[in-house]
């Protein structure tokens, strides 16, 4: 399936430059003018929510459109910015720097994207999704019209793990790829179609941070397990043991290493490609460690005194 880069700024630059577009970038950006600006959907959105969960439930109380309503299709709302500021950390504490080229795996309503887009040299900022909806809510609510015409990010409408393709960004390779609770929502299948085409976009210096629910995380024993499912599977979740995870890695020549960041329901691992294993292995040992409890304690400790002023 052809997958080319939704917005017409970064394939067709000259126009943007014209007073005219300068000009048309000043309307309000709805979901339609969305879509009608940065291109058709070239794949349907994988958006199955008929096994609801309790921010989805949440979400459909506000309108369509309002930020509690992006916000809560994503993930409980109320985490929404923890853990885009977590993403955005660790990728800092991996070596992530203004120059570095990042691909955000279902990058949903740009939870990591309104910080990175605007934290990244022009160009640097690529984005798979596949719900059209969650991407255009979260441009009109998260980042706004304006930084697309400073920072020029790119994004791909798809559920195939296909980058953004056109004649600026064919074949491009990335620094740094990142898939956050991508992986928990997906069988043995979908991991290795992932794997396969990324890698295609990995090189010895690329470092590719994931989640996935492994033994140990929260909702383990009650997940089904991603060997015994095919496609994708949301908003449920899968689990997989980590020694299929190093297996299917192995697979398509990948390193796989456990991360020692916190998360609250999944377990953060980097890949990175065979020979460069020692990459990953560096990313591992030269991250911070966290007390989580102390961190809860905390961030708890702080929602009650904003509360109580």
């Amino acid at each position: 399936m052809a997958v080319r880069c939704l917005s017409d700024v970064c394939v067709q630059r000259e126009a943007a430059a014209s007073s005219a577009a300068a000009a048309s970038w000043q309307q309000p950006l709805a979901a339609e003018s969305f879509q009608r600006r940065y291109g058709m959907l070239l794949a349907q959105p994988v958006d199955n929510h008929t096994q609801s969960t309790a921010w989805i439930r949440e979400a459909t109380k506000h309108a369509p459109g309002s930020p509690a309503h992006h916000r809560a299709y994503v993930a409980p709302p109320a985490s929404y910015g923890e853990m885009g500021a977590s993403m955005f950390s660790l990728l800092y504490f991996a070596g992530f720097n203004t120059a570095s080229r990042l691909l955000d795996v279902g990058c949903g309503s740009l939870r990591l994207g309104r910080l990175a887009i605007p934290f990244l040299d022009s160009t640097n900022y690529h984005c798979i999704e596949p719900s059209l909806s969650a991407l255009a809510a979260g441009v009109q609510h998260e980042v706004g019209h304006d930084l697309l015409r400073l920072k020029w990010p790119a994004f791909a409408l798809n559920a195939d793990f296909q980058p953004p393709r056109d004649r600026q960004t064919y074949g491009e390779t990335y620094d740094y790829i990142i898939a956050q609770s991508i992986f928990s929502h997906v069988g043995e299948d979908l991991l290795r179609l992932a794997l396969g085409r990324l890698r295609q976009h990995m090189t010895s210096r690329t470092v590719f941070l994931a989640t996935a629910i492994l033994p140990g995380d929260p909702s383990w024993g009650e997940l089904a397990k991603a060997e015994e499912y095919s496609g994708w599977l949301y908003p449920a979740c899968t689990g997989f043991d980590p020694r299929r995870l190093e297996t299917i890695a192995s697979e398509h020549d990948l390193a796989f290493v456990v991360l020692p960041w916190p998360h609250e329901r999944q377990t953060w691992f980097a890949l990175c490609v065979r020979e460069a294993d020692a990459l990953c292995r560096r990313v591992a040992d030269g991250l911070p460690r966290f007390d989580e409890k102390r961190i809860l304690n905390v961030q708890v400790a702080l929602t009650h005194l904003a509360r109580g002023a």
